[in-house]
């Protein structure tokens, strides 16, 4: 019996978690995290005021640099060592940043993550190179994804590809995928703001559109009035 209780608890532990804002087919995809061993120094942390007031609170900084994702309990310290802050995170993607306002501490002298876990995303990456950035539009609250890719890539097949691989990994970060404008990387129109460039939205080739509701994918050609090219149903 003991021998069958450290079977299920050990299952229990490296069994992938739960976001507290997963999707309902989050489980239909948890195949795809692998327990693996990680590093906890490769989870980096920074902090800052948020203004010259105590009262004004702090912003935390957390990135990822692992390679996998990451769950895990970051605990911020004062400088007598006490626990001024503690939050528990769960799948926090490879590469990705969150970042905290916090109240309360005046100051904060250190920090420790604990409780860490890392898992390997399996899910078979696309074939092809691509690069991604992400845009917004304030007014409207509008998130989206710009993809660039070589035009010999630039085909609903690919895209395709590219949208199961993008759909997986955000619903295992318990995140909705944003819709993601495609581009010749090489035919690309840019804006710019702050120093920083932006690809335009009128100079893209396609666009992949998340309808998250009905778990359907759509590419469409935003040059032909948002014509369908290719539909599918994810799980």
């Amino acid at each position: 019996m003991a021998g069958i209780i450290a079977l299920i608890a050990g299952w229990l532990y490296i069994s992938p978690m739960r976001p507290n804002s997963a999707a309902e087919n989050f489980s239909s995809y948890t195949k795809y995290l692998k327990f693996t061993s990680g590093n906890a120094e490769d989870i980096l942390v920074y902090t800052e005021r948020a203004g010259d007031q105590a009262e004004d609170g702090i912003y935390v900084t957390v990135q990822n640099t692992s390679g996998f994702f990451w769950c895990g309990t970051l605990e911020l310290h004062d400088a007598a060592g006490n626990t001024v802050y503690a939050e528990r995170f769960v799948n926090l993607a490879p590469e990705d940043i969150a970042v905290r306002k916090i109240t309360g501490p005046a100051e904060v002298s250190g920090y420790r993550v604990r409780k860490n876990k890392f898992y390997r995303f399996t899910y078979e990456k696309p074939a092809f190179s691509a690069y991604i950035s992400y845009d917004r539009d304030p007014g409207q609250d509008y998130v989206w994804g710009n993809l660039l890719l070589d035009k010999e890539a630039l085909n609903t097949e690919t895209l395709k590809e590219y949208a199961k691989y993008h759909y997986v990994f955000k619903i295992l970060e318990g995140k909705k995928p944003e819709d993601i404008y495609c581009y010749d990387e090489k035919e690309t129109k840019y804006r710019e703001e702050n120093g920083i460039r932006y690809p335009e939205r009128d100079s893209a080739v396609f666009v992949i559109v998340f309808d998250n509701d009905g778990r359907t994918i759509r590419i469409v050609d935003p040059r032909a009035n948002m014509e369908v090219l290719e539909e599918f149903t994810m799980k």
